[in-house]
């Protein structure tokens, strides 16, 4: 999880040096999205650690990263949605 995370930051910064993301905005969403999904990273090895029954951290793991998945698509959404709106707004 906490690979996922830096890869979506690299992600962001390199492809803001070349001019292919859609802002700051877009970057800010990365950043926090990936910080939540490093403290949730976090947590599973902790109650991996100190839980000895079953699947509970393999459960919170798949959680965070399916939430994290839907968290930058729904981002993505907001911010294709919001261009479109402005785009019109100018014609």
């Amino acid at each position: 999880m906490v690979a996922l995370a830096a890869s979506g930051v690299v992600t962001v910064r390199v492809s803001a040096r070349h001019g292919h993301v859609a802002g700051e905005q877009l970057s800010g969403f990365v950043w926090i999205g990936s910080g939540a999904l490093v403290l949730l990273a976090g947590a599973v090895l902790v109650l991996g650690v100190l839980d000895d029954r079953g699947a509970r951290a393999e459960g919170l793991a798949m959680f965070a990263l399916f939430t994290y998945a839907i968290y930058l698509l729904a981002a993505w959404g907001i911010l294709h949605v919001a261009a479109r709106r402005q785009a019109q707004r100018f014609r």
